[in-house]
């Protein structure tokens, strides 16, 4: 490795303050590591740098607006224009299998190139899953002239379940709607999310302190418990009108048909499930902690004013 290089990883690892010693119990694992970690959004920042977009090369997000949801209902009737245009902004993989009838693949950002749509009805498409950033999308698109974007709610796993047609080979909904480890702890980041332990994962509020217990495993009491939080959270913050999704934390025994009955019973609101247990959760929580530390403690090297 040439000295430039090292010197490059000493600024980035300057960044990293060393864990703090005092403990939130009020936080995660994770996020006791990195709260008083800097972001580095530069190499050498003179101030404290503003979160990115993963891929988006140092931009700052854009906050997410809510308001640009639609319901797969809705979604349908905008769709049915003939100006209107479908944006599956899904992998192309993912595409290819199915996708709605006239859908164009396409990255959210790419529109911003496309002036001839400017105008036109536009309905985002997403897997139902991060939709933060189709939301952050949605407001960056209309502050650069795009009057008219949708994000439709809950994505393609929304859609089938309100029975809406498409080409290809759907993937059954359930399975649409199952997250790993990795996208939960990111879905748990979304404040417009309601995250609901099922009552065999009480053990997973340590590592999901934002996380609410329910407390029957039945699932007409479990609709109706999440149903009650989501009541009591619009009813708290007038100015959160939207629930974004319902994240589920269930025991690794959580199959399909379980979720399909919870579905059901929530629908139209989008629902995400993850089914992998304390474990999983445990694991990813050491794993990230650990990663965390080696960069905080990071090499000895020059500064970066050098």
């Amino acid at each position: 490795m040439t000295v430039h290089k090292w010197i490059y990883v000493g600024c980035i690892a300057s960044l990293l303050p060393i864990m703090a010693q005092s403990q939130d119990t009020s936080l995660s694992p994770i996020d006791n590591v990195m709260k008083n970690a800097r972001q580095a959004g530069s190499m050498c920042p003179a101030s404290e740098a503003s979160p990115v977009v993963p891929g988006s090369k140092g931009k700052v997000a854009a906050s997410a607006d809510m308001g640009c949801t639609v319901s797969a209902k809705d979604a349908a009737v905008i769709l049915a224009r003939s100006e209107a245009v479908a944006v599956d902004v899904r992998q192309a993989a993912d595409y290819s299998s199915y996708h709605i009838n006239g859908a164009l693949n396409l990255a959210a950002q790419d529109l911003k190139y496309k002036s001839f749509l400017q105008k036109k009805p536009i309905v985002l498409i997403g897997n139902g899953k991060g939709e933060r950033e189709l939301y952050a999308a949605c407001n960056d698109l209309k502050n650069a002239g795009f009057n008219n974007v949708k994000v439709l709610h809950g994505g393609m796993g929304s859609w089938l379940a309100d029975q809406q047609s498409v080409i290809g080979n759907p993937v059954a909904v359930p399975t649409l709607l199952r997250i790993t480890t990795t996208q939960l702890f990111a879905e748990s980041k979304f404040d417009a999310n309601l995250l609901v332990l099922h009552p065999q994962m009480q053990e997973a509020k340590k590592l999901l302190p934002g996380a609410q217990l329910v407390t029957t495993e039945q699932a007409e009491g479990t609709a109706k418990a999440i149903k009650s939080l989501i009541a009591a959270r619009l009813g708290k913050n007038g100015h959160n009108k939207q629930i974004s999704s319902v994240v589920l934390v269930a025991a690794s025994g959580f199959d399909d048909q379980h979720i399909e009955t919870l579905r059901r019973l929530l629908h139209p609101l989008p629902l995400l499930v993850h089914a992998e247990g304390t474990a999983a959760l445990q694991q990813y929580a050491r794993g990230q902690e650990a990663m965390w530390q080696v960069y905080a403690r990071g090499p000895k090297q020059a500064k970066c004013a050098l």
